[in-house]
């Protein structure tokens, strides 16, 4: 496996926080129980990201 270069990553940044933008966005247009399909596998790359966590959290509220 190569090594993740500075570039790589901040392009994976960016990525991630459009699919945060998404999220929101179809949260806030009654996506029908976000929070059960948010558990799916296919978010485990935004799990460690504070602003995934905080979004899990809210729907919690």
């Amino acid at each position: 496996m190569k090594p993740r270069t500075a570039a790589a990553e901040d392009q994976r940044r960016q990525w991630a926080d459009q699919v945060l933008v998404v999220l929101r966005e179809a949260i806030d247009r009654a996506w029908k129980e976000p929070e059960v399909q948010l558990q799916d596998g296919v978010f485990e790359p935004l799990r460690g990201r504070a602003d995934f966590q905080r979004l899990l959290r809210e729907l919690q509220e």
